[in-house]
């Protein structure tokens, strides 16, 4: 996977987490400060959300997605992100490296 791949996936999962704290109930909400939000040391450290996106379907249900603006994939949220950089002033080339 290249970075550039690697960091969509990462937008991708911030959104979820963000998804899933609005959406959350008070029992959910806990569940993701006490179970959840210990893991995010390890995708961290790894940048593998694989164990991290599992805990968060067994928190929000296996049925719960993200909706709204929150609702994007990994190629969606890069271009949300890369699209933001520009209306910054920033071209996305100079940080990511180029699309591959």
């Amino acid at each position: 996977m290249s970075a550039t791949d690697q960091i969509g996936r990462t937008l991708s999962f911030i959104l979820k987490v963000a998804a899933a704290r609005q959406d959350a109930t008070p029992d959910q909400l806990h569940q993701l400060q006490t179970r959840l939000v210990p893991r995010l040391r390890e995708f961290q450290a790894t940048g593998d959300t694989s164990l991290c996106e599992a805990m968060l379907r067994d928190i929000m249900g296996a049925h719960w997605q993200p909706s709204g603006q929150f609702a994007l994939g990994p190629g969606a949220a890069l271009g949300h992100f890369t699209d933001e950089m520009r209306a910054r002033g920033h071209d996305p080339n100079t940080i990511l490296g180029p699309p591959r």
